[in-house]
């Protein structure tokens, strides 16, 4: 599949029926590792730990929420548990990037024309 710019990407999005859509946006379309540092340090506050963000962030990238958790809290996790808390910081980042996201160009012409055609 050929790349498009999201000029393009937007028009072909809004021409065409469609009955549901997927993006992967997160560090493809944005560069959303801000906000995930951000969320980081709210997550690791509300839960009184203190960390090195930068060696965290080396240690996290790439990694399944899991494995975060697991290496954020320095030990071993069940499973429930930790999607408890992947959950928790997944809200904070989403939280984090929404103004950011409402205000992205693309998305607001995006919904604009999904509105007019709904």
């Amino acid at each position: 599949m050929s790349q498009v710019d999201a000029k393009t990407l937007a028009k072909m999005l809004v021409s065409e029926p469609v009955q549901a859509l997927i993006f992967d946006m997160d560090g493809t379309m944005i560069d959303s590792m801000p906000y995930h540092a951000r969320s980081w340090v709210a997550f690791a506050q509300q839960h009184g730990l203190d960390i090195d963000l930068a060696d965290l962030m080396r240690r996290t990238t790439g990694r399944n929420g899991l494995e975060c958790m697991r290496e954020l809290f320095q030990h071993e996790m069940d499973q429930a548990q930790a999607w408890a808390l992947i959950k928790q910081k997944e809200q904070l980042y989403r939280d984090l990037l929404r103004p950011f996201f409402q205000k992205w160009p693309v998305s607001k012409r995006f919904r604009s024309k999904r509105m007019q055609r709904a």
